[in-house]
This record gives structure tokens, C-alpha cells and sequence, in this order.
């Protein structure tokens, strides 16, 4: 897979180029995953609560039009 012109070390350097920039990729993709996965557990945690505590009482004010932003 040699390029006409470009020495072995140019050749290998583009390679690792290459390389570096799938793993930042990676990388920003992966921590979006985990931010995603991270809302969806405390969600799930509200959920499994039965939306007991604060989060019920957030969610009456608002239903009641007394919540902030209503």
C-alpha cells in the first residue's frame, strides 16, 4: 500500500496519523455513550423509585401549574 513518493517514515507517519485520529474519534463518541447511558440510569432510578421524593414533588407543582418555568 505504498504511495509513489513518500518515503517508509512518511508512509508510517500518515498511518499513525491516521490512527490517532479514529482513536479521538473513539474516544468523544465513547463519552457521549456514557453520558447517554448516565441519563438513562437516573431516569431509570426515578422510575424504579416510583418518582418518590423530590421528584414527585417537582412533578405535582408543575402538574398543579405551580412549578417553576409554568
Amino acid at each position: 500500500m505504498s504511495t509513489p513518493g513518500l518515503t517508509t517514515a512518511q508512509e508510517i507517519f500518515l498511518q499513525k496519523q491516521k490512527e490517532h485520529a479514529g482513536l479521538q474519534a473513539l474516544r468523544e463518541s465513547s463519552a457521549l455513550l456514557l453520558q447517554r447511558v448516565e441519563q438513562l440510569a437516573e431516569m431509570s432510578n426515578i422510575m424504579a423509585d416510583g418518582g418518590e421524593g423530590e421528584s414527585l414533588s417537582r412533578f405535582q407543582k408543575q402538574w398543579n401549574g405551580h412549578g417553576e418555568g409554568v
